[in-house]
């Protein structure tokens, strides 16, 4: 909400005004202006230690975490999550999505694709996968597969 959602009155972020805000001091202005540089994926985890490396799987940019909860997060793991920039290191914020492994192959398909239409903004099909995730959660003894194929033909919400 504070990210993306433009308020109605404003057409900005709840983030953006905050950044505007004349009623607070430099240092939390800072902070939400680097707060505005996010960045909202799905990433593989590549490395697990005292930091986290993780990659884009859009982008296929790597970066660097610092303060990860590395009891939850494990290395070949995909998860949606927002790194947020705070002075001058990347942290993740408190929500993530993680994806089981059965939906790994859908996922590579869809960024390959997406990637050769050359396609910028990914929100859209993050949301998308995010949606398979979520029915496939739902209907989990069902194939991941069969699934994706219903939700494609239109058949499945």
């Amino acid at each position: 909400y504070l990210f993306e959602r433009p308020q109605l009155r404003e057409g900005l972020t709840p983030l953006i005004l905050l950044s505007r805000n004349t009623n607070i001091s430099e240092e939390a202005r800072k902070i939400y202006l680097d707060f505005t540089n996010h960045v909202h994926s799905i990433f593989t985890i590549k490395k697990s230690a005292s930091h986290i490396k993780v990659m884009d799987i859009f982008t296929r940019k790597k970066y660097l975490v610092t303060e990860p909860p590395s009891a939850i997060l494990e290395k070949g793991d995909m998860a949606e999550a927002r790194l947020l920039l705070f002075r001058g290191e990347r942290r993740f914020s408190g929500a993530f999505c993680f994806y089981p492994k059965s939906i790994y192959s859908i996922m590579k398909t869809k960024v390959a694709e997406a990637r050769k239409g050359g396609a910028e903004n990914f929100v859209p099909l993050i949301r998308q996968l995010r949606k398979l995730k979520t029915v496939w959660s739902r209907c989990s003894r069902m194939d991941i597969h069969k699934i994706h194929t219903l939700m494609e033909e239109g058949r499945l919400a």
